[in-house]
């Protein structure tokens, strides 16, 4: 069987089926624990690649919102987190929003400045001082009038404001046709009626000292119907 196959022959078959084996064991030790490695890297990186996207995409949004918002910014940063305002500064924005949000009459009461004691704020010689405003008969056409002004004067003060309590209240049903009456004459009467407590914060530099105006401490007043 030598003689007819020859000895070369025989000597590069064993050859070769130690390389093929050599091949495969190579392929088992070496090269598949390096190619599942690879993977493993590559997996990582399409994770780490995710988490940049992510990152990217919340930084063009914080820059929109930044961007969209950076009038405010800059006035917080000049008058402060909460601004030096008066009971009148309190009136006219309160008569702002009310012809704003369409409100056919409301009545205020804001009471004298008292002062909120605070350690950290008296060492920087400041003062905090708390109005309290109380809103009676906010009464409108459209629910969604009383809503927009409460949200108004709760989130568009300037200073810290601080909504306590709200009451919503309708007509007597019984007297409901004869307000749709009224309505269809041309009278502008009102749907609902609202009650709202809102705490308006300020920070006044040094003492707080009386506020000098014409009107009494408490004041009051009625916004003009339309």
């Amino acid at each position: 069987m030598i003689q007819v196959i020859g000895t070369r022959l025989i000597v590069m078959a064993v050859l070769l089926a130690v390389l093929n084996a050599g091949f495969f064991a190579g392929w088992f030790l070496w090269a598949k624990p390096l190619k599942e490695d690879a993977e493993r890297q590559v997996q990582r990186l399409d994770r780490d690649i995710s988490r940049l996207r992510n990152s990217i995409d919340n930084i063009k949004e914080e820059m929109v919102y930044y961007e969209a918002n950076i009038d405010k910014f800059e006035k917080l940063r000049e008058e402060g987190f909460v601004s030096e305002k008066n009971r009148m500064d309190i009136v006219d924005f309160i008569a702002e929003k009310r012809s704003v949000n369409r409100i056919i009459n409301v009545r205020y009461d804001i009471s004298e400045a008292a002062t909120i004691r605070n350690r950290d704020i008296d060492a920087t010689g400041h003062t905090l001082t708390r109005h309290r405003v109380l809103l009676e008969n906010i009464s409108a056409f459209l629910d969604t009038d009383i809503f927009r002004f409460i949200h108004a004067l709760n989130t568009e003060a300037q200073g810290q404001t601080r909504l306590r309590s709200v009451t919503f209240t309708r007509p007597n049903p019984e007297r409901f046709d004869s307000l749709l009456d009224r309505i269809a004459e041309g009278q502008q009467e009102t749907l609902i009626a609202t009650v709202a407590t809102i705490d308006w914060y300020n920070m006044a530099e040094g003492e707080v000292v009386e506020e000098q105006q014409p009107a009494p401490a408490t004041q009051r007043g009625r916004g003009a119907r339309r």
